[in-house]
């Protein structure tokens, strides 16, 4: 049990010191991408509604986080296995590693949908999610800045599903509030 409560602490060390390393930049990606928004927004789009900025700009972060935590934080050429067999990290001493790549894009599942409409149909996120994981995975083995794991991938596609059923529950909620107050 301590051998699980020390992988803990570690994680939350480790996610203290890659957030306060690198917010300065994580601002300026999501600003850029505010900035986006609102020039696609006012020449294609058209939306009145600006509570689109938000979620945009904290999707700019949690993007720049990701790509952070999975590239940047490694050095180049200090990792190059693949793992093929699905659910291995699951028979090792700490599940730890699956419940970190499960929560590791659920944000982004809860995050897209609210920026870009087509992420609200129910198969785009569980293929946005095993997409990115496997661009996340192709990137880290090509740098070799991380092993290009098959459960990575299924964990974190399965995150974003899950960030896309938070999503999905928040907008059924939201909707019930909404005509309430209006009927």
């Amino acid at each position: 049990m301590s051998n699980y409560i020390y992988l803990i602490e570690k994680a939350k060390a480790d996610i203290a010191r890659l957030w306060y390393a690198n917010i300065k930049d994580a601002l300026i990606v999501g600003s850029i991408c505010c900035l986006l928004y609102l020039i696609l927004n006012a020449v294609f789009i058209h939306r009145k509604s600006k509570w689109h900025i938000l979620p945009t700009f904290l999707l700019g972060m949690y993007g720049y986080y990701i790509y952070a935590a999975t590239v940047m934080t490694r050095e180049p050429g200090s990792r190059s296995d693949i793992n093929l067999i699905p659910f291995s990290t699951l028979t090792g001493y700490c599940p730890w590693f699956a419940i970190e790549n499960l929560f590791m894009l659920l944000p982004m599942g809860l995050l897209l949908p609210m920026v870009f409409r087509p992420a609200r149909k129910w198969w785009f996120g569980p293929f946005a999610g095993f997409l990115l994981a496997f661009c996340i995975e192709t990137l880290q083995h090509i740098s070799q800045t991380g092993h290009f794991e098959l459960d990575d991938i299924l964990f974190n596609g399965t995150g974003q599903f899950v960030g896309w059923l938070l999503y999905k529950i928040l907008e059924f909620f939201y909707h019930i509030i909404r005509n309430k107050r209006s009927g």
